[in-house]
């Protein structure tokens, strides 16, 4: 468990939203009914340490309390600062467009973080090329259901992702492994497939580099990978 005070306001719904990949996500929930226990924002994730559930609740203003579960469990406790915009420095920083002034001084004290995770993020990026946001999810449900592995804790029950409970991202050798058959079921045209498994095969994932400490290479090796580029 951990108690952070952030020293600036925090507004989980709205700085974990762009994260979650629609109503139905298994790897995202924000739940405001039901016992006390369970409300504010569920989320799993696959940590250099292992897979993780967090939970985070507001306290306040401008303080979260965060419980953890899984062998990642004190990784997402250790980054949560990052998670919630610590690292988003509004300082200095001047829009240069009249739309993105007007957003800035609507929501300027709104503070974007980072999940410090590649592949949670590369793998739906992908996936919402050329298509809408509905059937991309759709896409990320279906395969992360049949692939992905139970959350640790009370997120997981129950213990079958396709009992509904909630889901870790499987890891690059299981997404590797997904024939080409299930991709088509799942409604990724071969394009985007390809373009993933060309993501997934990058040098990088074996050499189990840190995103956050290598990343002008990864940055470098994603741009050349058809698909993706800069």
């Amino acid at each position: 468990m951990r108690r952070w005070q952030a020293g600036y306001p925090l507004e989980l719904a709205r700085q974990l939203a762009d994260l979650r990949r629609g109503n139905a996500d298994p790897t995202h929930a924000w739940i405001s009914r039901g016992p006390a226990w369970q409300h504010g924002w569920w989320r799993t994730s696959l940590t250099p340490l292992g897979p993780a559930t967090l939970h985070l609740s507001a306290l306040g203003a401008q303080e979260v309390h965060a419980q953890a579960w899984g062998p990642g469990g004190p990784w997402v406790l250790e980054q949560l600062p990052r998670l919630l915009g610590q690292a988003d420095q509004p300082q200095g920083w001047r829009p240069h467009h009249r739309a993105v002034e007007l957003a800035a001084r609507h929501w300027g004290q709104l503070r974007l973080g980072r999940t410090d995770l590649l592949l949670g993020v590369v793998i739906p990026a992908v996936l919402e090329q050329r298509v809408t946001g509905l059937q991309a999810w759709q896409a990320w449900r279906s395969l992360l259901r049949q692939y992905g592995t139970p959350a640790p804790g009370p997120a997981g029950l129950p213990r079958d992702c396709g009992g509904l409970g909630m889901c870790v991202v499987p890891s690059v050798s299981t997404w590797r492994m997904i024939p080409s058959w299930r991709w088509h079921q799942a409604g990724v045209d071969s394009a985007r497939s390809a373009t993933l498994l060309r993501v997934l095969r990058l040098p990088l994932w074996h050499q189990h580099l840190d995103p956050v400490q290598h990343e002008a290479r990864w940055r470098q090796a994603l741009a050349r990978v058809p698909g993706v580029g800069v």
